[in-house]
């Protein structure tokens, strides 16, 4: 299964994995993000929301 495959390859510090879980989720992030912000935050704000999700999943990836 993909999703077994990138976790085990996170969990391994592969860097394609994360890079393709961005690929495949920020999207879905970015409709959610959007539709929780977009009446309070600035074009920038929610980008770096959305950018913040990732990076904190990177983060947590790499303890």
């Amino acid at each position: 299964m993909v999703k077994k495959r990138l976790i085990l390859q996170l969990q391994q510090k592969e860097i394609a994995a994360l890079e393709e879980i961005i690929q495949t989720y920020h999207n879905y992030v970015a409709k959610i993000v959007y539709s929780i912000l977009s009446f309070y935050s600035t074009e920038i704000d929610i980008q770096a929301v959305i950018n913040q999700v990732f990076f904190c999943f990177g983060k947590r990836q790499n303890r």
